[in-house]
């Protein structure tokens, strides 16, 4: 089972869950698919520790509606 199934079988499941991807395997469809399926970050490696960080704090701090806000990260 690869990250996009995963993500598929818990969405199916109804676990509601922040995902952030992290892959070597940067390409365009599939930064795609995971966003369009409600990812809330797409990390290509190489990338920094701060980056990293900075994923994960924005990830978990909610916007002024009281939603979480979507990260979209380029490598």
């Amino acid at each position: 089972m690869n990250g996009l199934q995963l993500q598929s079988h818990l969405a199916a499941a109804g676990c509601g869950i922040s995902i952030i991807f992290i892959t070597a395997y940067d390409d365009k469809e599939s930064r795609r698919r995971a966003m369009q399926a409600g990812a809330v970050a797409f990390l290509g490696k190489p990338f920094s520790d701060e980056q990293l960080l900075q994923t994960i704090r924005s990830t978990l701090r909610p916007d002024k509606s009281g939603t979480r806000t979507n990260v979209i990260t380029e490598s």
